[in-house]
């Protein structure tokens, strides 16, 4: 069953049991298995469970398409190849991994573009990176595990590494230009370019977790209580939280603060979920919260709220990173309302009520970055910080996702993103206040797949105006960041 709830308010907006689409394929509900993590790409929403990949509208649940991951050549003795990797998406195309085969599909109807038998099963989901994808392949007949590095466009193998054999198959990250795999107790660095090893690091524990990356960090798990933050530079570890034997710990990390959901047990044996969110920078803990459940799932972050599902329920606490979010309220029990498109909720101080939601303004689409000339500036409007701080805001995800769309589908672009403040303060922090935020643009681009050797990043602070200063409208239109096209 798939649930969509309001953000705010937890109130169910549709849900749909896929057993009953399954069920129109020749195979049935044949295959057992789990449903996956759902992706979503504009007003798409992508899941996959054992024996097919669904496309819904994220909006009403509706089934836009729906491709089966079975072969169904023979129905009567039909080979079954589900589904084994949580998708992923890239260039308007949707990458998954079958028990047989790595596939890539056009989002917008589900048609094959490519597949490429060699990769095959238990890989985990992929990763991608400027024009490339990367993929895992277990295969049990050669008993083999290999990395394989694609060409997006057609599926062909640029290059393919054969690794050890891990104990557990995490799926791999890629992030500040290298690519990071895990091998049992260790963690691999190697180059996007060949595959060539950059540097491994042997942790003498347990990897429980496929890596994670904030700005400047990589974080995983140990032993299944340690979260651990290190160097994507060489794997030194900076430094650990220990959350007990068996707290089974899972995170999620936004601009830099951390948020672990995990088991915490009693004196007595029992056992209830707890979260904890800390800060990169001091190591501080931020806030803790408590509730009664034996279980939980990876949590979300999102419009300044963390979701964790647990046992039927999924809890909304916010807002991240404020001390006010202590409060366990707003308690959403799914299960309790499935046939009604109401939601049980308790009432605390911090509960949104509905009348209160702050409604967004539909924002103007960014440029066209193939329409400006080479050495010309054009100003990137709806990208916002933090005041006082270079933490980019959630309304900023939709303009930039969209430049990186841009930035993907002309790979000659190469920009350099400028960052101007007005001139309140001193003139040396204004410098440095728009020099972060400049890369910290460009760290959100890395991020999604754009090789930072197509970006640079500069601060200008408040030396080139193109307002008067002296009203908050003129300030505001100084406070800005633009994009300068060095070549295209």
């Amino acid at each position: 069953m798939i649930y969509a709830v309001n953000e705010y308010t937890g109130v169910l907006k549709w849900k749909i049991d896929l057993k009953t689409v399954q069920q129109k394929f020749a195979f049935g509900s044949k295959i057992p298995g789990k449903i996956k993590f759902p992706v979503i790409w504009g007003g798409y929403l992508f899941i996959s469970d054992s024996s097919a990949l669904y496309c819904l509208n994220k909006n009403s649940g509706s089934i836009i398409w729906a491709r089966a991951g079975v072969q169904e050549s023979d129905v009567k003795n039909f080979v079954i190849d589900g589904i084994y990797a949580d998708p992923i998406i890239f260039n308007n195309k949707i990458f998954y991994g079958t028990r047989k085969n790595f596939i890539a599909r056009d989002i917008n109807n589900g048609h094959m573009l490519w597949s490429r038998p060699e990769i095959t099963s238990y890989s985990g989901y992929a990763a991608y990176f400027d024009d490339k994808i990367f993929a895992q392949s277990r295969d049990q007949l050669k008993n083999t595990f290999e990395l394989f590095c694609l060409q997006q466009k057609n599926g062909s193998i640029i290059w393919r590494k054969t690794m050890e054999i891990p104990e557990r198959i995490f799926s791999p990250v890629v992030f500040k230009n290298s690519i990071f795999t895990m091998s049992s107790g260790a963690i691999n660095c190697y180059t996007l370019e060949n595959g060539e090893k950059k540097w491994s690091k042997d942790f003498k524990a347990h990897v429980t977790s496929a890596p994670a990356c904030t700005d400047n960090e990589l974080i995983v798990a140990l032993d299944n209580r340690k979260i651990c933050v290190i160097s994507p530079e060489n794997g030194e570890k900076k430094y650990e939280y220990d959350l007990g034997s068996n707290s089974a710990p899972v995170f999620t990390a936004v601009r830099d603060q951390i948020y672990i959901t995990f088991m915490e047990y009693t004196g007595s044996g029992a056992a209830r979920m707890r979260v904890k969110a800390f800060c990169f920078a001091d190591q501080s803990e931020l806030w803790t919260f408590s509730e009664n459940s034996q279980g939980f799932s990876q949590p979300a972050a999102s419009g300044g709220i963390l979701f964790v599902p647990s046992d039927h329920n999924l809890y909304a606490i916010g807002d991240i990173g404020s001390i006010q979010a202590l409060a366990n309220n707003n308690i959403i029990s799914l299960e309790d309302h499935k046939n009604s498109s109401n939601v049980r909720t308790t009432t605390g101080d911090d509960f949104i009520k509905p009348e209160n939601i702050p409604t967004v303004k539909r924002q103007q689409p960014p440029p066209v970055l193939d329409e400006i000339k080479t050495g010309e500036s054009v100003v990137i409007d709806n990208i916002y910080f933090e005041f006082d701080k270079a933490y980019l805001l959630p309304e900023s995800t939709d303009t930039l996702d969209n430049l990186c769309a841009q930035l993907k589908k002309n790979l000659n672009l190469k920009i350099e993103i400028q960052g101007h403040t007005d001139n309140k303060g001193a003139a040396e922090y204004n410098l440095m206040l728009s020099r972060k935020r400049a890369e910290t643009v460009m760290e959100y681009l890395i991020k999604n797949g754009i090789s930072p050797q197509r970006l640079s990043a500069k601060g200008f602070g408040m030396a080139n105006p193109v307002a008067d200063n002296s009203s908050d409208e003129g300030r505001a239109r100084n406070r800005r960041t633009e994009f300068l096209i060095i070549e295209k």
